[in-house]
């Protein structure tokens, strides 16, 4: 029996952030990402990243208080100051520009400003 070849590097699929108000951080990511997403039953939103979904998720509906979640989100995209100027008008922070991901068009870092995890 020969052994069949497939890839096995993984493939990130589904990142998760938690929040403690579905609606706002819905919005945020809407806004931000210049995409609306789809609600999902359960308090979830999903938003399609290029083949990542960036799940928001309200553990609060649950009784559960929502994990912080990542440190930074990095995204790579096309038009790199459009994105930084949406992302300042909704108060985000840290938002740098990453210089060494190699990416032809641009990434960098957005986190929303004082709502971690929310």
């Amino acid at each position: 029996m020969t052994a069949r070849k497939t890839n096995d590097t993984p493939r990130i699929f589904r990142i998760t952030l938690e929040v403690s108000n579905i609606d706002e951080a819905a919005a945020f990511y809407a806004k931000l990402l210049g995409i609306e997403g789809k609600r999902h039953p359960g308090a979830r939103h999903y938003f399609d990243c290029g083949g990542v979904i960036l799940a928001v998720l309200d553990p609060t509906a649950g009784g559960l208080t929502p994990t912080p979640g990542p440190k930074s989100l990095y995204f790579a995209m096309d038009d790199l100051k459009a994105v930084h100027a949406r992302a300042k008008g909704l108060e985000a922070r840290s938002i740098g520009l990453c210089n060494s991901c190699g990416s032809a068009s641009g990434c960098g870092a957005i986190q929303r400003s004082g709502l971690s995890p929310s």
